[in-house]
């Protein structure tokens, strides 16, 4: 699958484009289990962390990546995890207030592309 057919456009090549000078690739989360994340890239499905750096660097656990966003990583080469490094800036969020905490929740983000259902739309 590529990116394109998961929203990629002009919008986010110029949102990356600080990026490509560092070696990093253009991927999108598709999952999130816990501290672990599923990333589709041109070339494949991935899983993915992130830096211990963006772990302490955020104010809030919303801030950190989530399904939807758009991601710089750095693909591991052999046995080591890839990671994420950075989180491009988002255009939407569904955020809902997290159970037994005052913390927001990120549920989806950049939520702007129709995944066909067997009716041929969303719902």
């Amino acid at each position: 699958m590529s990116l394109e057919t998961l929203g990629w456009n002009e919008h986010w090549r110029e949102k990356f484009y600080a990026y490509i000078v560092t070696g990093l690739v253009p991927a999108r989360v598709v999952g999130e289990h816990r501290s672990h994340y599923r990333v589709a890239t041109e070339a494949a499905e991935i899983s993915a962390g992130i830096t211990g750096r963006m772990r302490n660097a955020v104010a809030q656990r919303s801030d950190l990546p989530g399904v939807g966003d758009f991601v710089a990583i750095n693909v591991s080469e052999g046995d080591s995890p890839s990671t994420i490094e950075a989180v491009l800036p988002r255009t939407s969020a569904l955020i809902r207030k997290a159970s037994g905490t005052p913390e927001p929740q990120l549920l989806a983000a950049n939520v702007d592309v129709d995944f066909p259902g067997k009716s041929g739309g969303l719902f």
